[in-house]
């Protein structure tokens, strides 16, 4: 009994090690694949979807936008949305932790929240609560040290969805 529990203990880590490591590839392919589209695609639109479509098969996230900064307004605005499976698409309405974006703009840092209804920084804002925000993950976009916009992920599923490597690779991207 106790050399099958072992044994499936042992199974168990070798499956972990190498679902992290094989999650590392995925992670380097993602960033090759971002950065070559960077230098190919001149159209703002299409390499905004294609960095969510990019995104989501890494972190298969619930709702991926990246906002921008409206220089009428002076506020962010959702310009490329991604729910799920669903492709891309422009979007100027979409829900989101407005909190989490104003605290990434703010500090002009990366935010990883691993259960935005318990963490004390988020969970009085009406729409963790309102739009059921469980893990998100927010960075910026800049340039020469300005806040061009952002780029927010979450879940409404579990807590911990996203995790601190997770938040890393985003901010590289960004």
């Amino acid at each position: 009994q106790i050399d099958v529990v072992e044994q499936a203990q042992a199974e168990e880590q070798k499956a972990e090690t190498k679902l992290r490591s094989g999650r590392a590839e995925d992670r380097l392919e993602a960033l090759y694949h971002i950065s070559r589209s960077l230098h190919s695609t001149l159209n703002l639109e299409d390499l905004m979807a294609e960095m969510l479509e990019v995104l989501y098969k890494l972190f298969r996230y619930g709702r991926g936008i990246i906002l921008l900064q409206d220089t009428e307004t002076n506020s962010m605005r959702p310009q490329m949305v991604k729910i799920g499976a669903f492709k891309a698409k422009p979007m100027e309405v979409m829900p989101f932790s407005r909190t989490i974006v104003d605290t990434v703009v703010k500090t002009q840092t990366a935010v990883l929240t691993q259960d935005a209804q318990s963490d004390e920084r988020f969970s009085s804002a009406v729409s963790v609560a309102g739009y059921m925000i469980r893990s998100a993950m927010c960075a910026p976009l800049m340039s020469k040290g300005k806040t061009l916009g952002v780029v927010y992920l979450d879940s409404q599923g579990a807590a911990a969805f996203f995790a601190k490597e997770d938040l890393e690779l985003l901010t590289a991207v960004s």
